[in-house]
């Protein structure tokens, strides 16, 4: 065995294979399926993770996490967090999400967000969505607009996140590994993953 077809080898393995299982999206779904669940109003009143304007949080949407429906019928784990809104400022909410892709299968959960505080008005905008690498793997990343209209004084603005859970084990991406002669890799649609949050404060 050739040291060049030796080494192409070894790549094969280690992109395509891997020792830990992975969640199947559909048996995932399965599991949140039985559990009980809130709509978005309810789910507004559970315990918020607070977090810094202009800085990253990482953290992680796992089953384990309390379940959601929206649309009548479609659920999702989903988290809860909060950040200080100031009058006169804009806002900008970027969730990146980030590719499980170790081993064959590889996954990545599409990113949702609802505002919590009924009593505010709220501007909440999709501005962009877009991949790229500037998270280390192959990273989703959804940027939202958000103006506060008639905000008087400082107030902590809550927002869930949850997962678009409406075509799972669909095709998301799909990028050509050359190293090893030009294979395509499909990254599908899950429910549960690695994110990071950015509040940006204009």
């Amino acid at each position: 065995m050739s040291r060049k077809f030796y080494f192409y080898f070894l790549s094969i393995i280690l992109i395509f294979t891997s020792c830990s299982r992975k969640i199947i999206p559909s048996e995932g779904y399965n599991q949140i399926k039985s559990k009980n669940s809130v709509n978005l109003f309810e789910a507004n009143n559970s315990i918020a993770k607070e977090i810094k304007v202009n800085t990253n949080l990482r953290d992680k949407l796992t089953l384990n996490d309390s379940v959601l429906y929206y649309n009548d019928s479609i659920k999702s784990n989903y988290k809860n967090f909060a950040f200080d809104l100031k009058p006169h400022k804009k806002y900008k909410i970027k969730v990146s999400t980030l590719c499980n892709c170790a081993g064959f299968k590889k996954y990545i959960f599409i990113p949702k967000i609802a505002i919590g505080n009924v009593n505010i008005r709220i501007n909440l905008e999709l501005d962009s969505t877009y991949f790229n690498y500037e998270k280390g793997p192959l990273t989703l990343n959804k940027v939202w607009n958000l103006k506060s209209d008639g905000l008087t004084e400082n107030t902590k603005l809550e927002f869930l996140l949850f997962s678009n859970n409406e075509k799972l084990s669909e095709n998301v991406f799909k990028y050509i590994v050359t190293s090893i002669g030009a294979i395509p890799v499909n990254i599908k649609s899950t429910l549960v993953g690695d994110f990071i949050i950015e509040i940006e404060e204009h």
